[in-house]
């Protein structure tokens, strides 16, 4: 994971750079706004290029498992629950990894440019955190789900798909001040100013992290179900 780090970490500068290249001058309040309501193009953009990482980063996790060299290992360890709990502890360890990564970098890019870093209040940040986090889960377990079912490049399509549909349609919503179809596009759910709107005018803030838990939960429970069925050797 830290080799590959490595390697990300100049597409996530550059996701950054992006970012706040198409942002009035702030502080790190511009990465926990996220994409503007109006979907600006640069914003999702490295949204996604930021997004392309995560989900790459766990492309054939389960492949290898069910047709690779990592099947030798599930015969030593016989329940392929423990290999899939294995699977998911390390989406969600390396989701939280690119996380916090990006917002290291994000402040530095600031540092450097000498633009004011601390604009932001500790609930800002930790909102922005926790929903990142849970909605970047979100994304890797539907990504192992049609993985497990399908194959690795399907996962990828899914992930890439529901993130551009999510975040396209959040914005076209919201102009139209129609919010309930956002409880089903969860890649808003981290963005400060679509939930600001959203929390103050349909639904409260922790409503939107039961809804993520109750996704993930559903996902796991159906990948636990694929893989007990799976016809592997």
């Amino acid at each position: 994971m830290l080799k590959k780090m490595l390697l990300y970490i100049p597409i996530i500068f550059l996701s950054a750079l992006f970012m706040q290249n198409s942002l009035p001058s702030r502080g790190l309040l511009g990465l926990i706004e996220g994409v503007n309501i109006r979907n600006s193009n640069m914003l999702v953009a490295s949204d996604f290029l930021f997004i392309s990482l995560v989900v790459f980063n766990l492309f054939g996790n389960c492949e290898k498992y069910l047709y690779g060299y990592g099947k030798y290992e599930l015969l030593r360890y016989k329940k392929r629950t423990l290999i899939l709990g294995k699977i998911i502890l390390k989406s969600f360890l390396s989701v939280c990894v690119f996380c916090l990564t990006r917002i290291i970098i994000y402040a530095f890019l600031l540092f450097i440019r000498n633009e004011k870093i601390i604009d932001f209040t500790v609930a800002d940040i930790s909102n922005y955190i926790s929903t990142s986090i849970l909605s970047l889960f979100f994304i890797s377990i539907l990504q192992i789900l049609v993985e497990l079912k399908f194959s690795s490049f399907a996962g990828v399509i899914t992930a890439f798909s529901y993130y551009i549909v999510s975040t396209i349609l959040g914005g076209y919503f919201i102009e139209k001040e129609q919010y309930f179809p956002l409880l089903f596009l969860t890649t808003n759910f981290s963005m400060k100013n679509r939930t600001d709107l959203i929390s103050a005018d349909f639904v409260d803030l922790y409503i939107l992290y039961l809804i993520l838990a109750f996704a993930i939960i559903v996902c796991i429970f159906l990948c636990r179900k694929i893989i007990k069925q799976k016809d592997i050797f």
